[in-house]
């Protein structure tokens, strides 16, 4: 039952492809991908002591440990036996994996949560045996792919914001952590997921199996199968380039204003040559649409 012995992190900017890279790789016979797991760091942040208890207290009443789904009320001595806050959370995965996939000799964690892109340092510290992929995907159809969700940013000054915030803190990674980190772009993993998966399968140090493009090496949660509709199935190329119709060309023109040097860098043509940044007047309209929407009780 104690079975997990390394981790490998995906991280991210939200909406650039962790959850299916984690649905690739948890088709691996040795890996098991979990639901994001937000309580992790949580637990580490709120217990730089570790104490078994406490942490357990923690997990339980996490609202994103409840969306794994997991039932742990009789295996609550094990996880008390922990030394440690990796030991700790290895435990909860292998009980995850136990119940969810026990014909699997799983060894290997694959968390997809993309906010741990920001916490890279500290992942390192916790679980130096680790590896992280960063992935990176177009910031425009990133902005695309929020716009479509309730609890997405749909103003571009602020996604344009972010995007670049995120991306900025995972090249950082990169350049400090060059044997732990690794980046994949999102367009490579669908335009051409065999090499692409070949690479990560290279760096991860396990094996590549062509099943593994399916993408549907992980259970989804009831919680987030409305937001990850496309996981579980091969990736599909026409969602690349789909942002030129989802976002409108002013959208497109502001998001480029915020987040155009990065774009550029990191190989995303810019549309416009010299955008101009948001106006008060659209500001002002984006302020009273957000208002109408919360009174329609929609967000």
């Amino acid at each position: 039952m104690d079975n997990i012995e390394r981790a490998v992190f995906i991280v991210g900017c939200g909406r650039s492809g962790t959850t299916m890279l984690g649905a690739m790789l948890g088709v691996n016979k040795h890996c098991i991908t979990t639901p994001e797991s937000q309580f992790n760091m949580d637990i580490y942040r709120m217990l730089p002591d570790f104490d078994a208890s406490k942490a357990l207290g923690i997990l339980k009443s996490h609202k994103r440990f409840k969306i794994w789904e997991l039932d742990i009320s009789d295996k609550e001595d094990f996880l008390l036996e922990s030394r440690d806050h990796k030991e700790f959370i290895y435990r909860v995965v292998s009980l995850y994996q136990e119940h969810f996939t026990p014909d699997k000799e799983a060894n290997i964690w694959i968390d997809h949560t993309p906010a741990n892109v920001s916490k890279c340092d500290m992942l390192l510290d916790i679980f130096p045996e680790a590896k992280i992929i960063h992935i990176v995907r177009d910031g425009r159809a990133v902005a695309a792919s929020h716009k479509k969700l309730k609890w997405g940013k749909h103003y571009m000054p602020d996604m344009a914001s972010h995007w670049f915030e995120r991306v900025s803190l995972g090249l950082a990674a990169e350049a400090l952590y060059p044997d732990s980190v690794m980046r994949v772009s999102y367009e490579e993993l669908v335009l051409d997921t065999k090499n692409t998966l070949k690479r990560v399968c290279s760096f991860l140090d396990i094996d590549y199996s062509d099943d593994m493009q399916r993408g549907d090496g992980f259970i989804l949660p009831k919680y987030t199968k409305a937001q990850h509709r496309l996981v579980g199935a091969p990736p599909n190329s026409s969602r690349v380039d789909s942002w030129r119709e989802e976002l409108n060309p002013r959208e497109i023109e502001i998001f480029e204003y915020g987040a155009g040097p990065l774009l550029r860098m990191l190989g995303y043509n810019p549309l416009y040559t010299n955008p101009k940044r948001i106006k008060k007047i659209e500001k002002l309209a984006y302020r009273v649409k957000k208002l109408a929407k919360r009174l329609r009780g929609e967000g």
